[in-house]
């Protein structure tokens, strides 16, 4: 199977928090939510392990952090070790997760659905989730329709698009009873440094990888009226 050129971008140089908004639509999006101390959370995508390590810090909560690239595994373990964390990491597959029905309180999952077969792996975060459990995930929208739109389903391996209604009817109809769903504007004068993407760079980056991430900031610039995100609540 081929691999997509812009998921290997972000694995071998390690960005993290690469989502629409960063670490700072996470927190927006965690202080919108009541999270008590102690809660089962699983994050899945978690990269280099950057929300699993707020998780965690910010709430006590026990964190399961699960990525199928190797390379983020092993950066979300480095960052677990250097940062003392108990962060559970795994290397799975949000299509089959290697969970128990209901062992979750919450699932986070920031700007993966929309790489994987969508219906599976909402299906198996449902699956996962205890009832009443929370879910909310940051997704890429089509805001306006394009000819050109196949540049970015060719540059991100993505099947499909999605129209911020089509988003709530694929939660939905997977079992989902609220699906509520909000757009995050923010001034770039309120990242921090802490809010900031980050690198954790690997030995072997060369040209091509670079060349990808610019033609991503590249891509977002010409589409940026045609392509929003949506963050969405969702509960069981």
């Amino acid at each position: 199977m081929e691999k997509n050129k812009y998921l290997e971008c972000l694995a071998y140089m390690g960005i993290g928090g690469a989502h629409p908004g960063g670490l700072l639509a996470t927190k927006y999006v965690l202080n919108e939510v009541s999270i008590p101390r102690g809660l089962n959370i699983l994050d899945v995508g978690c990269g280099t392990g950057q929300t699993a390590a707020f998780l965690e810090k910010q709430y006590e909560a026990n964190v399961t952090a699960l990525d199928n690239h190797e390379m983020m595994v092993e950066k979300a373990l480095k960052r677990k070790e250097q940062e003392q964390l108990t962060i559970n990491v795994v290397n799975g597959n949000v299509e089959a997760l290697p969970f128990a029905d209901d062992s979750f309180d919450m699932v986070i999952s920031e700007s993966v659905l929309a790489f994987t077969n969508v219906s599976k792996a909402i299906s198996e975060i449902c699956r996962v989730l205890k009832d009443d459990g929370i879910f909310y995930c940051i997704e890429m929208v089509l805001e306006k329709s394009s000819k050109e739109l196949n540049q970015i389903t060719d540059f991100y391996g993505m099947e499909k698009i999605f129209k911020e209604e089509e988003w709530v009817s694929l939660l939905q109809n997977a079992g989902f009873k609220m699906t509520n769903s909000k757009t995050f504007e923010y001034d770039i004068h309120q990242i921090t440094v802490d809010d900031a993407p980050e690198f954790q760079l690997s030995e072997s980056v060369d040209d091509a990888h670079v060349d990808t991430l610019l033609e991503h900031d590249y891509l977002t610039k010409q589409f940026q009226k045609e392509l929003g995100f949506r963050i969405f609540h969702c509960k069981l």
